[in-house]
């Protein structure tokens, strides 16, 4: 780009962007010296975390995870707890015996201590151990692409782990999960390689290590030491991610992600002296940002059912983390139940949802269903939290979502709530759709009549 283009483009910025870019230019002169000097050897200063509880803290964001409220799940919802354990355990099993797929290529994720955190598992290229923002991500040879081993450094899969042990209490499910953790941060060293180059990877994987350790949190073999570099390596997400939001490059749902993956650091790393602020930045921004995901009729302005409910599950996330402060959840409220609804227009008869336009291929909240195009789930969530029995019908039973953020009190009130038909009918004007039901062939019709 000449000096031509680059005044042009300047002109067309507004002026908070152009202070914006330039903060960030310098914020990446820092960040360059700070890994050189890491890379050579001098000493950094190092977080005292022994006030921060972390097994604790996490667990509390999971009510779920108790002992009395999973006995509870058990003995009253027998038929929900034996699906979700049944899936859990098959998905773990085959986690075990090297036969995970991730983007539906085959991967072996059973010895941490062989897996390349940095080489592509379907192409076999490996990225540079290089200062982040000097890494290629874009521009690659054939068939090379970034998102796979991305993928595999979101560590969405050691949450089936940790809920397959709290079903089975199978011992080599948290094992593994220790395993896989530590020796990613030995092989990862904070601004170094392909998994620091984006902001939204670094809180996907944060928020995968916080459900990880609150399902695991009363398990016998966690050490001390363990836990501490953990928590390190939770202030060097957070941090980096304080630094690195997408207000410019991405303002849909990796922001949303981002500020949700801060704010819960912040709440595992209670005690820490930066917890606070990390959750008020947080905060901000998704009470800002969050509103603007969405049309006025409630549909992603993203125009995907699965970024919809991707940014959804992010926003919901961080609202029910946010409960204390009240301001995420309260500023929020109207705004989500309104894409709730929208959301909830797309379902299928057959309890699918279409897929409409692009979609991330992983879940906000890391609960894999059996099906990755039903909501249902999240839905069961949203019905109970945001009081919406439109996603309450006969077909639907509540998901792990519900049960693990709101504990067996969740289940209570789906059970309170009355069952409905659903939406047989929607006209969104804004996002552009129509969609229409014949309630006795169940025949299911979307028009696309948007801009």
């Amino acid at each position: 780009m000449n000096w031509l283009q680059v005044y042009r483009k300047l002109r067309r910025m507004p002026a908070h962007e152009i202070q914006g870019r330039v903060a960030e230019r310098l914020r990446l002169r820092r960040e360059r010296r700070d890994y050189q000097r890491r890379q050579s050897g001098q000493s950094v200063p190092v977080d005292r975390l022994h006030e921060v509880s972390l097994l604790e803290n996490t667990a509390s964001l999971l009510p779920g995870t108790t002992v009395q409220q999973f006995d509870d799940f058990q003995n009253r919802w027998p038929m929900v707890y034996q699906h979700t354990a049944e899936a859990a355990c098959t998905a773990a099993e085959q986690i075990l015996r090297g036969e995970h797929r991730l983007l539906g290529h085959p991967v072996d994720l059973a010895e941490p201590a062989k897996i390349d955190w940095h080489r592509d598992p379907r192409s076999d290229y490996r990225w540079p151990s290089a200062f982040h923002a000097d890494v290629p991500i874009y521009e690659l040879p054939d068939p090379v692409d970034v998102k796979y081993v991305w993928e595999l450094s979101r560590h969405q899969y050691l949450v089936t782990l940790m809920r397959a042990w709290r079903f089975s209490g199978e011992a080599r499910y948290p094992q593994l999960v220790r395993q896989t953790i530590l020796d990613w941060i030995e092989a990862n060293p904070v601004l170094e390689g392909v998994n620091w180059t984006s902001a939204l990877e670094v809180a996907v994987r944060a928020i995968s290590w916080i459900w990880s350790l609150g399902l695991s949190s009363h398990w016998d073999g966690w050490k001390e030491a363990d836990v501490q570099r953990i928590a390190g390596s939770l202030v060097d997400h957070a941090e980096y991610l304080a630094r690195h939001f997408s207000f410019y490059s991405s303002p849909y749902n990796h922001l949303i992600g981002e500020a949700a993956g801060l704010l819960l650091i912040g709440q595992a790393l209670a005690g820490h002296h930066q917890a606070a602020p990390w959750q008020q930045i947080a905060r901000t921004v998704l009470v800002e940002h969050g509103p603007r995901q969405f049309y006025a009729d409630g549909f992603t302005v993203e125009q995907g059912t699965g970024y919809h409910f991707f940014t959804l599950g992010f926003l919901v996330q961080a609202a029910l983390a946010d409960q204390e402060s009240g301001g995420v959840d309260q500023r929020l409220q109207a705004c989500l139940q309104t894409a709730f609804l929208a959301g909830r227009a797309f379902r299928q008869a057959d309890g699918r949802w279409p897929a409409i336009g692009d979609v991330d291929s992983a879940r906000s909240i890391p609960v894999e269903p059996d099906d990755f195009w039903s909501f249902d789930g999240l839905g069961s969530l949203a019905a109970v939290h945001y009081d919406l029995p439109e996603w309450k019908t006969t077909d639907v039973e509540p998901g792990e979502e519900l049960y693990w953020l709101l504990g067996t009190a969740g289940l209570e009130r789906w059970d309170a709530l009355p069952e409905t038909d659903g939406s047989p009918a929607a006209v969104l004007p804004d996002a552009g759709y129509a969609i229409v039901v014949d309630e006795t062939t169940r025949d299911w019709v979307l028009l696309d009549a948007g801009p």
